[in-house]
Parts: structure tokens; sequence; C-alpha cells
């Protein structure tokens, strides 16, 4: 069964190659002193699934920072980390559009909001994988704050 691009349905869980299409650099509201975070969207790029656009939260606060750092080694990111520098924010911003990964997705149950998909692990690409040319991304904002 093919799941049509921009549908907000669930993902199977499965394991996908994912592109990154757009990232948002935020901090939470009111609270300026909170770490910041990325949203990232992704674009699934195989199988039934392919088109499928999929939103994960990347967090910068130090208990939770290293699921940004697998994100960055996956990619082959290998810029010095520093989350509160804004000029570091819009590097990894451009760095990271266009990027491929491979990604365990689970699905996340939630009885308020709905069940939404959550990435559990991120992997390299394989070698045999069809990696897209990483131009014409639009990105999102260049600047969240």
């Amino acid at each position: 069964m093919k799941i049509a691009p921009k549908d907000r349905s669930v993902l199977p869980a499965d394991e996908y190659l994912l592109q990154i299409k757009k990232i948002e650099w935020k901090r939470k509201k009111d609270d300026s002193e909170a770490s910041p975070y990325i949203n990232v969207e992704c674009v699934v790029l195989e199988g039934d699934a392919e088109g499928f656009h999929m939103f994960e939260i990347f967090s910068t606060n130090p208990r939770a920072v290293f699921r940004l750092e697998g994100l960055l080694k996956a990619t082959g990111v290998t810029k010095e980390f520093n989350t509160n520098d804004e000029d570091w924010q819009r590097e990894m911003r451009l760095e990271l559009l266009g990027r491929t990964f491979r990604a365990k997705v689970t699905i996340q149950t939630d009885e308020q909001y709905g069940d939404k998909n959550r990435i559990s692990r991120i992997y390299k690409p394989k070698e045999n994988d069809q990696i897209p040319d990483r131009g014409d991304i639009d990105g999102g904002e260049d600047m969240p704050f």
C-alpha cells in the first residue's frame, strides 16, 4: 500500500532512508534560559512510504544532546559542537539540509494528541542506498530567535 506524500498519518514502525528537508532552531517559549532545540522535517526516500514527511525534535539539553550528536555523525557532519552560538546554529542548518540518514522509526501512542512517529535510532546510510543531490532544499527560517 503506497502512502500519500503529505499524508499526516503514522508510518508503520520500520527502518527508513530519510532526507532532511527543513530545519528550524527554536527555544521554549517564555524561557530564554532553556536549551535551544531543532525541529527537523524529513522525507522518506524509498519503498511504499516514499515521499512521506515526518517531523522530529532534537534537543541540545545536555541530557538529550546525544540524539543530535548521533544525527550529525550519521550524516557526516563533523563541525565542533556549540549549540548556543547563533553562527554555529546557522552553519549547522546549512550543513544538515539535504543530508540523508537511516532511522529506526517507531510509533508513540498518545491518547491526547494521537499516535505519531518517533525516531528511536539513527544510522549512516547503507553503501547501496541511492542518495539524492542536496540541492533545491527549502530549509526553513534562517534564524529562529
